[in-house]
């Protein structure tokens, strides 16, 4: 759920996906593996998403395990669904 002064919206936002813009909360669902905003999504490569979650990890001091390496790779192939994967 986003919230501010004026605005009250429940979304759903996949995994690996990049919203920027001002037009980012008029969608209902964004897919995973998605970058853009309302006006456009571009798919976002598995390659290149997994480059940047091993970058992400290695500043926590961490690194990708097989097994989320796996979901990510089954996730952007569409033969899992990332529901419920991860709960805020």
């Amino acid at each position: 759920i986003f919230e501010s002064r004026h605005h009250r919206m429940q979304c759903n936002i996949g995994v690996c996906c990049n919203i920027y813009g001002g037009t980012l909360i008029t969608d209902k669902e964004v897919p995973s593996f998605q970058w853009g905003n309302s006006e456009g999504y571009q798919t976002y490569r598995l390659e290149k998403a997994l480059e940047t979650a091993r970058r992400t990890t290695a500043r926590r001091n961490s690194e990708l395990s097989e097994r989320e390496i796996e979901v990510l790779k089954e996730i952007s192939e569409g033969t899992v669904s990332a529901d419920g994967v991860i709960n805020f």
